[in-house]
């Protein structure tokens, strides 16, 4: 009610903009999956404990040359060549009005939403 859109941001960079529907239904940065599973469900019991983002967030003053996520992401294993160490992501779209700051593929997004 408040907002169309949303910018999620990492490291002070926008790792992910969209809709606030495609945000919270369609997340595409390993980041803004971890920080939706990460909210409490007062309707689910079943859920147990909170999952939380392992590892902690980079030094502000010293970014890497890299993606700043990295560390804390779970998938970066699935990019090819090694980029998510030794590249910062150039913000890509989606789809209309959908942008994210990933080196994943829109397939492999689909997957680990899953």
């Amino acid at each position: 009610e408040v907002a169309d859109r949303v910018n999620v941001m990492y490291a002070g960079r926008i790792v992910e903009t969209a809709s606030v529907q495609t945000v919270f239904l369609q997340p595409s940065h390993p980041y803004t999956l971890a920080l939706l599973n990460s909210i409490p469900r007062v309707n689910d019991f079943s859920a147990g404990k909170l999952k939380v983002i392992s590892g902690t967030p980079p030094s502000l003053i010293n970014l890497p040359n890299a993606c700043s996520f990295t560390p804390r992401c779970e998938h970066s294993s699935k990019v090819q060549n090694g980029l998510c160490l030794s590249a910062v992501p150039e913000i890509r779209k989606i789809e209309e009005n959908h942008w994210s700051r990933c080196f994943l593929t829109n397939d492999q997004v689909k997957e680990i939403r899953k």
